[in-house]
Order: C-alpha cells, then structure tokens, then sequence
C-alpha cells in the first residue's frame, strides 16, 4: 500500500509535469513526517536548524501546512515501536546513528529508492528502525545501582532553600527556564514559578513525546522530587537550567 497523503493536493499542486527539485521537496517533507510520527516531532525539530532541507518545519513556511497533514496522515497508520524515543534519550550513540541515518535517507538522490520507500509505508520504517538499532541490541543498558545513605546531593535540606512564599516574592511573574539533555540540544520554557513540578513535567512531555512519569529533573539544588511542591520550593528561578533523566 502506497501511504502518501494528500494526493489531491500534489496532483492540484503539479497536474502534468514537476521538476526534479520539486519532486525531492515532497519527498523530503513525507519522510520528515514519518520520521516525526516514527521518533517524536522533537527529533525532528531539533535538527531544523542544522538542515537547510527542513526548512518547512517552521510554522511560517508555505509547505508547513503540507508537513502537518502527511503527519496526520501517517499518525493513522504506522505503529512505532513503544521504546523508539525513550532510547533517543537514553544514548547519545544510538541517537547520533539515528541522526545520521535521517540526514542521509533526506540526501538521497535516487527517484526510484525513494518512490520504493514511500510504497512500503510502515514496513520501509520497521527495516529502517532495525538496520540502525541493530548494534545497539546487544549492548546492555547499565542501570544505575541504588543509591545508599551517602546520596545526599540528591536530598534536599529543607534549611538551605529560601522559603516559598519569600522566593516567589522576590522573583514575581513568568521565567524562562532551559531544560536540558546530556549531549543533546535544549530547549526554553516560560512558567509561573508557582507551579507545581508536575506542571512543568507535563509541558515538557508535550515537547519530548515522552511521559512525565518516565523521568526526572535536577536543578541546583539537586532533584525535583515532590511532583505536588512547587519550582518555587525547590527555588528554581529565571534563567536557571534544569536536567532531565530518564
């Protein structure tokens, strides 16, 4: 089955003849889109500015709306493994060769690859997805061992940290926070300090297509461990950066 949405559209768009150039854009944006449904927008969006290619990533951009609907698309029809987007997160190795394969599938200058590509749909995307996954499938995922009485930068001392109502009266309204990756590109969010952990959790979540029960974040003054407390509680203030860990 051949999955390329909105047919009508390419066929108003180009009745009789395209270009070669105009041919490759489409099937830029198409695989973009499977990539997108297949790792998370995040993945995709993080190479924007890497990539002259994805250029109509941007909302502003004339093919944008084109990319949003082969995204909708294809959300109805391929079925991504649960852990594909966990394990971008997990290793910058496996996200690295995962990249890399991204950029050179969008480099690809052989009409009839990529027409075959677009053909087998989903199956194209499951071979894709194990070629690159499989030399990280026998390397074993190192858990952390659990941590003992000495873990005390990891514990908050309730005496050190500015009381809550005091906090909030010194820094008033909105601030922009920076959520970071090891060796991946952050983004910045803008929150009310007076919310609560879990808030900012979940806008997070909404970026990163990754649950907020599935991680945690650190700031300066160690982990966020109280979902119900407050970025204020933890005095998690303007401009400051906060970790992410799975």
């Amino acid at each position: 089955m051949t999955l390329i949405p909105s047919v009508s559209i390419i066929s108003c768009l180009c009745p009789t003849f395209c270009s070669l150039d105009f041919l490759k854009e489409l099937d830029t944006i198409k695989v973009t889109a499977q990539f997108s449904v297949w790792y998370g927008h995040y993945f995709v969006w993080a190479l924007r500015n890497h990539m002259t290619q994805l250029e109509f990533l941007s909302p502003k951009h004339s093919w944008n709306a084109f990319y949003k609907e082969c995204k909708q698309g294809f959300e109805k029809v391929l079925k991504p493994p649960k852990d594909s987007r966990e394990k971008l997160y997990k290793s910058a190795d496996y996200t690295g060769a995962v990249q890399q394969g991204f950029k050179q599938r969008i480099q690809q200058d052989d009409p009839v690859k990529e027409r075959k590509w677009l053909e087998q749909g989903e199956r194209a995307m499951i071979d894709w997805h194990d070629s690159v996954s499989k030399p990280f499938a026998i390397e074993e995922v190192q858990e952390l061992p659990p941590q003992g009485p000495d873990a005390k930068r990891q514990k908050l001392d309730d005496w050190v940290l500015v009381p809550e109502n005091q906090f909030l009266a010194q820094h008033p309204g909105a601030a922009s926070l920076t959520v970071s990756f090891p060796n991946r590109q952050g983004f910045t969010l803008k929150v009310e300090l007076s919310v609560s952990v879990l808030f900012l959790k979940q806008r997070i979540a909404q970026v990163i297509e990754i649950p907020a029960v599935k991680y945690k974040l650190s700031g300066k003054s160690g982990v966020l461990e109280d979902d119900k407390k407050s970025l204020a509680h933890y005095n998690v203030g303007p401009g400051d950066i906060l970790t992410l860990s799975l």
